[in-house]
């Protein structure tokens, strides 16, 4: 269990939280079909949605037949993307 430091008082929860993956360069590894994401509610780890869209250099998305690219190895100008209403509390450091 974790003691939460802070209560989560974000207001705005139906926005989407928009991470560019080359802020996430210390991650061991870029395989997107490996990556997790967790919130802290009440003292505990509970996983929140995501997805992680692949942009082209040009900045688009990048798409398949059938829509969004579900696994791959992200690059620095790809992007995580989860709803803020997902977030949790603010994690002690």
């Amino acid at each position: 269990m974790f003691p939460a430091h802070e209560t989560k008082t974000l207001q705005r929860e139906q926005d989407p939280v928009i991470v560019r993956t080359g802020l996430l360069a210390g991650l061991p590894d870029r395989e997107t079909s490996r990556c997790r994401l967790y919130a802290v509610r009440h003292g505990s780890l509970e996983p929140v949605p995501f997805q992680f869209d692949p942009r082209g250099a040009d900045g688009e998305l990048i798409l398949s037949e059938d829509g969004a690219e579900t696994e791959f190895t992200f690059g620095d100008d790809d992007e995580l993307v989860f709803m803020a209403k997902d977030t949790g509390d603010r994690a002690p450091n």
